[in-house]
């Protein structure tokens, strides 16, 4: 069970990094259009 638990940390970890990059990236893109 705490291994489970671990790896659902980890790959909430790894979902909310990626929604971050994707934001920072779509801002670059913004600010590089306007």
């Amino acid at each position: 069970m705490l291994r489970s638990s671990l790896f659902f940390q980890i790959a909430q970890f790894e979902f909310f990094g990626f929604f971050a990059d994707l934001r920072f990236w779509f801002i670059n893109e913004s600010v590089s259009l306007f």
